[in-house]
């Protein structure tokens, strides 16, 4: 199995390398476009921010839970979980700055609001893990091990 075997979507398929690069793309050409924004933010990484996390932003799909929904294999164990609270994880293990919690406020928004007072659509704090008592956080963490040198391809 290589990096490119990884997805990211299923219908169409499309690879988390090759989702992550389109994310990219996208990434630069915001900053490209709105450039100003950073000065209007008084944050002069902000831009560089936003293309950190989309690279980022979908680690958690290598879980292999979430590889198994993608390719159409039941699995039990993933439920309806939220890749991106493992993708958050990871950048979790960085260092403490005001620069990694956006970067975590990125990853962990780029699909819903935090909570009900804030956002219309899905609320990440439903996704509480003390509300997720079907699989411990170690074991779903522990789901990216299997792909760990995939993901590690992915930023060579």
């Amino acid at each position: 199995m290589s990096v490119t075997d990884l997805l990211a979507k299923s219908k169409p398929k499309r690879s988390l390398l090759h989702h992550t690069l389109d994310v990219a793309a996208m990434a630069q050409h915001y900053a490209k476009r709105w450039s100003h924004l950073a000065t209007l933010a008084s944050d002069e990484t902000l831009l560089e921010d936003l293309l950190i996390a989309a690279l980022l932003h979908d680690l958690g799909k290598a879980a292999s839970g979430f590889q198994n929904i993608l390719n159409e294999k039941e699995d039990e164990s993933w439920g309806n979980y939220r890749h991106e609270i493992l993708s958050a994880a990871i950048i979790a293990t960085w260092p403490y700055s005001e620069r990694r919690q956006n970067l975590l406020l990125a990853v962990l928004t780029h699909h819903m609001g935090m909570n009900e007072d804030n956002f219309e659509g899905k609320k990440l704090s439903k996704y509480d893990p003390k509300n997720d008592e079907l699989v411990p956080f170690s074991e779903r963490l522990a789901q990216l091990e299997p792909h760990w040198n995939k993901l590690q391809e992915l930023y060579k």
